[in-house]
This record gives structure tokens, C-alpha cells and sequence, in this order.
């Protein structure tokens, strides 16, 4: 009799295995990681969609050190350090959407006096449309 009931025994100890004891968090959860989404090539072109709550990070267009950067404030709020505005991180900046609403973030490289191989600075205008 016994002998019939070590399958069942078996599995019945390895499916209480899989069910008992706290429920497991996402990895991203469980590290304090916050998922942002990153600002692609494409959407430089075709506009940046995002819900309220949502951040997310646009990496430097360009290799400028300095930047001038405007945003709709109503929509976006920046996340970044505000001493880091005009010099980024290497990552570039981070926004949080804030309200419904569309605008523009402009992003326009600053060029240092003397450099001829650069006439004018670079801009990049980014379409952000808060849903």
C-alpha cells in the first residue's frame, strides 16, 4: 500500500513547495528599481506618448556638454538635479509627466566661442503628448 503512494506523496510535497510562503515581487519591486522609459531615436521624430505618472529619461541628443533645455512645465516636471539642467548626467535628463496635455522640449547644444567646426549649435525639439 505504501508503495502506491509514494508518486502522489512525492508530488503532493513538491506542489506545497511551489505555494507556500510569501508572494514573490517583481525583481523590480523587490530592488527599488523604477522603471523608466527611454526617449529612442524614432521617437525624437515621431513624438514621445505617455501617461501621468510615467517617467522617463532622454539621453543627450548630441556630445555637448552644455545645453539649454525648455519644457512645457504644465505637463512635465523635471527629476533631474536642477544644477544639472544645462550639464546632464551621462545618462541625460529624467521628467515625470505630470498632467494631461501636449508640448515641446526643446533641447539646443551649446557651441563655445571659437569653434569653427560648428557654427551653429544643434537643437532638438522633442513632441511629448501626456495622456
Amino acid at each position: 500500500m505504501i508503495g502506491k503512494n509514494v508518486p502522489f506523496v512525492a508530488l503532493w510535497a513538491v506542489l506545497m513547495s511551489c505555494c507556500v510562503g510569501p508572494p514573490v515581487q517583481s525583481r523590480a519591486v523587490a530592488v527599488g528599481v523604477s522603471l523608466e522609459k527611454v526617449v529612442t531615436r524614432e521617437q525624437w521624430m515621431s513624438g514621445l506618448t505617455v501617461a501621468v505618472g510615467d517617467k522617463f529619461r532622454i539621453p543627450k541628443p548630441a556630445a555637448n556638454e552644455q545645453w539649454t533645455v525648455t519644457y512645457a512645465r504644465d505637463i512635465v516636471r523635471l527629476l533631474s538635479a536642477a544644477d544639472r539642467l544645462e550639464h546632464p548626467d551621462p545618462e541625460g535628463w529624467r521628467f515625470e509627466a505630470i498632467a494631461r496635455g501636449s508640448g515641446e522640449m526643446t533641447f539646443t547644444g551649446f557651441v563655445p566661442p571659437g569653434r569653427g567646426d560648428q557654427p551653429n549649435p544643434p537643437k532638438f525639439v522633442l513632441q511629448v503628448s501626456v495622456r
